[in-house]
This record gives C-alpha cells, sequence and structure tokens, in this order.
C-alpha cells in the first residue's frame, strides 16, 4: 500500500483530539487505552460513541485535508470503527483508511488527467499517449486534478523528475505511484494538504 501518511501522523492527531475530549494527558495514551471505559487505567477515555463518530471525522479533517475529507465525508468513518474498543486497533484501522481515502482521491485524479471515467478505468489500465504534447498534457491535467481534488493549500507542483516520471507512466497505478510520490515532496512545505 502507498502510505501518505505514516501511521504515527495518525495517532499523534488522533491523540490530541482524543485527548482534550477525555481530558486525558495526549501523551499518556496508548495503544492498550480502552476507547469507551472510565478510568482505572488513567489512560482510558470514557467516551461515547457519538464522540469517537466526531472525533474520528475530525481526525480524518486533519490528516487528510479539507477537500478529501468533503469528497468522501459520507465514507469519512469505516463502519467497523466504532466497534473498535481500544486506542492502537482503532488508529490502526483509521491509517489504512485514511491512506486508502487518498489513494481513491489520487486514482480520480489520475483518470482526470486521462480525461477518462473512473468506472472505465482500472489499475492495469494502459496508458499510452500519441506524441510528446499528450504526455505533457496528461501530466498538467493531473497537477490541476490534485491542486482541485486534493490540495487545501499552497501550489502544488510535480518536481521534474516526477513530472517525467509521470509522463513515462505506462499504467494507472504507476501513474497513481508518481502522484503519491509527488503528494509526498510537497508535505514538508505545506505545498498541498
Amino acid at each position: 500500500m502507498l502510505d501518505l501518511r505514516p501511521p504515527a501522523d495518525v495517532r499523534n492527531v488522533m491523540r490530541q483530539g482524543f485527548g482534550a475530549a477525555a481530558g486525558v494527558d495526549p501523551g499518556a495514551i496508548t495503544d492498550a487505552a480502552s476507547i469507551y471505559q472510565p478510568p482505572p487505567p488513567a489512560d482510558n477515555l470514557n467516551l461515547t460513541r457519538a464522540s469517537v463518530q466526531s472525533l474520528i471525522e475530525a481526525a480524518g479533517r486533519e490528516v487528510l485535508g479539507q477537500k478529501i475529507a468533503d469528497l468522501f465525508a459520507p465514507h469519512l468513518v469505516p463502519p467497523e470503527a466504532l466497534e473498535r474498543l481500544k486506542f492502537g486497533p482503532l488508529a490502526d484501522l483509521l491509517h489504512l483508511h485514511f491512506n486508502g481515502l487518498v489513494l481513491s482521491a489520487v486514482f480520480l485524479t489520475i483518470c482526470d488527467g486521462l480525461a477518462r471515467d473512473p468506472h472505465d478505468v482500472g489499475a492495469e489500465t494502459p496508458i499510452v499517449h500519441l506524441d510528446e504534447p499528450a504526455r505533457l498534457s496528461f501530466m498538467m491535467r493531473v497537477r490541476d486534478a490534485v491542486r482541485e481534488r486534493i490540495c487545501n493549500r499552497g501550489s502544488f507542483a510535480f518536481t521534474q523528475t516526477r513530472g517525467t516520471a509521470l509522463m513515462d507512466a505506462r499504467t494507472v497505478e504507476a501513474a497513481m505511484d508518481v502522484t503519491v510520490g509527488g503528494l509526498k515532496d510537497a508535505m514538508p512545505g505545506n505545498n498541498c494538504i
């Protein structure tokens, strides 16, 4: 799986929100902390299902950015999330789920770049450009789609290396790999999410 946001990022965001809601020091929340049970131990959170749902939505907006969170709003909280009883398993589930939503958004940007309906495209769909202007147009359409669908700030652009790799991608999956790499390149400077 392509990993735009590492597990530690998701856990840190969750610890801040869950800790504030429960009145528990975020640094004291362990993976074994019970979400719905009161203390003791001291890191138990004693939260309600409704508050956990809201906290997951807030964590999703923080981790994914507002545009991806809005795009997938009905799917931001996976149904099984509210059944997780411990903090660690919930954080693991949300890490996978949030990265899956990022990949879905990236897939849509590639479809935009190809000017193809997502229902007619799969990971192994070949990408064939007729000439150099078509390759460049594809890269620019993907860049613009990333700005429109994913980025909340900054002026996202592929590096020259990533742009060339995107134009050279022969499958949708390869183009997605390159696009996720471009998003990772943009993250340290707050130029996207």
